[in-house]
């Protein structure tokens, strides 16, 4: 448990690092490019997004629940990456011409190359990120994946003051990826000189083509919004519906993702050593429902003046898009473990079954929601997710045992902690009529945090251990610098 306990405090500081960083260059760059500018790159990001998930191939996630990883099986998957890698970027840079025709913009043309150039990059330095994160070595992976960040924000930012428009992102990307691959090679030099390989391709075959194909489906669906109405309702509509998702996507980042992380290794590890997964599962999704549900609940209170101060009043339109967005995130804590737990079983065919019947009914209601602006879009998306919820728990208890009724307790404790935390942030919204934005959020963030931490404790939720034990640690530290200075 210590040992989990401090992976996930490596990748929590980690994602809130790297969210942090990114998060002020969106603000920067929210005042130095167009929403059009950003649309651009948005929609070529977006059509790359779907290679990267044929890139790949289901390696890392292979690397990862292995249970037997040898040294052939290792070459074999840098070998997979590279060959991937190398064809799809050869396709982007040959395609380049197509996509943009077909959006009607020749600008894409020039992005996608630029994008193409970090699939020649990145199969250097994937495999070193995927054994470091078998091997749960989350300070090395801090490391990496934040310097990284700041490479890409501080070159988006200046290229952007320099003129560069919408191609200071699609070059702040390639750096990125550059850094990353250089930083994972000299931290890890055991990896640095492995020679590829096919000789274990079989293997790697079997289970790669249903978690590639899994992650395609996956980021198609995710892709299909801006794919869909950058061709519907034009570059502006997609750049003001992707601001509000973007907010969102913060919980996924941050959060879920983090837990995602070091969920996925400590299962496998865990199933390798035959250990029950139910209980590691249940006390998780209880943690990330109370982590998660009073933020969304924040974020729709405070919707309009938190676009506003952050992004300007020219970006006022996503406010209500990220109100409707709140509804439907609002599931995707309750099974987030579930797919960790199926990968660490190796079941990665039934999770390209339920990627598979989840992406079609969200394209289906992206088009259809098309028809009758971003709002509609927005406000549809709650159907591909509760869709999604009912196969993640179906199959979850198929294949382990766990029963969707055991998440009512955990659930119902995450709606007292909603309800507490979201009693100050709704006054503030009430009665702060001429009060400047500000003002607003930094009043209404003091008091959700207060209504968040009296919740946890009313409801007794498991939670209060670490809270107090984090307290104590605060509490000690700050004694210790006392006791010093006198």
């Amino acid at each position: 448990m210590a040992n989990i306990r401090r992976s996930l405090a490596l990748t929590l500081l980690q994602q809130y690092g790297c969210a942090a960083i990114a998060f002020v260059s969106i603000v920067i760059l929210a005042r130095l490019l167009t929403p059009t500018e950003v649309g651009i790159y948005s929609v070529s990001a977006a059509v790359v997004g779907i290679a990267h998930m044929l890139r790949d191939f289901g390696v890392g996630r292979y690397l990862i629940q292995e249970p037997d990883l040898t040294t052939d099986r290792l070459r074999t998957a840098f070998g997979i990456g590279i060959a991937t890698a190398w064809t799809l970027a050869a396709a982007l840079f040959l395609g380049r011409g197509y996509i943009a025709e077909f959006y009607g913009d020749e600008r894409l043309r020039d992005v996608v190359t630029v994008l193409a150039g970090n699939f020649l990059l990145i199969p250097f330095g994937a495999p070193i990120l995927w054994v470091l994160t078998r091997e749960m070595r989350f300070g090395q992976l801090l490391l990496i994946n934040v310097s990284s960040q700041v490479v890409q924000s501080v070159t988006s930012i200046a290229l952007a003051m320099s003129g560069f428009s919408y191609m200071s992102l699609a070059w702040a990307s390639l750096a990125g990826a550059l850094t990353t691959t250089l930083l994972a090679s000299l931290l890890d030099l055991r990896h640095l000189f492995v020679v590829p390989s096919f000789k274990a391709w079989r293997r790697i075959l079997g289970f790669g083509l249903w978690a590639s194909g899994q992650s395609l489906i996956s980021e198609a669906g995710n892709s299909a919004t801006d794919l869909i109405l950058g061709r519907t309702l034009g570059f502006g509509a997609v750049a003001i519906y992707s601001r509000a998702q973007g907010l969102i996507f913060t919980i996924y980042r941050d959060i879920l993702k983090a837990a995602n992380i070091v969920a996925l290794p400590a299962f496998a590890e865990g199933h390798r050593q035959g250990a029950n997964l139910r209980q590691p599962y249940l006390r998780g999704t209880s943690y990330l429902i109370v982590l998660t549900w009073p933020v969304i609940a924040l974020f729709a209170l405070t919707a309009y003046p938190l676009i506003n101060f952050l992004f300007g009043h020219n970006w006022i339109a996503a406010a209500p898009i990220l109100q409707i967005l709140c509804v439907s995130v609002a599931f995707a804590p309750v099974v987030t473990l579930a797919n960790q737990i199926l990968l660490a079983l190796g079941q990665v065919k039934p999770i390209f079954r339920i990627a598979l019947v989840v992406q079609i009914a969200r394209v289906l209601v992206i088009l259809v929601g098309s028809l009758f602006g971003l709002q509609m879009v927005a406000a549809l998306q709650v159907v591909p997710s509760a869709i999604s919820t009912f196969l993640w728990l179906r199959r979850l208890h198929f294949a382990a045992g766990i029963e969707a009724r055991a998440l009512i307790r955990p659930c119902l404790q995450g709606v007292g902690v909603v309800m507490l935390a979201g009693i100050g942030p709704l006054a503030v919204a009430l009665t702060a009529r001429d009060t400047s934005d500000f003002v607003v959020l930094a009043l209404s963030g003091v008091l959700w945090g207060l209504g968040w931490l009296a919740g946890i404790f009313a409801v007794r939720h498991p939670i209060c251990e670490e809270v107090q034990r984090m307290l104590a640690m605060v509490f000690g530290a700050v004694s210790v610098v006392w006791a010093k200075r006198r």
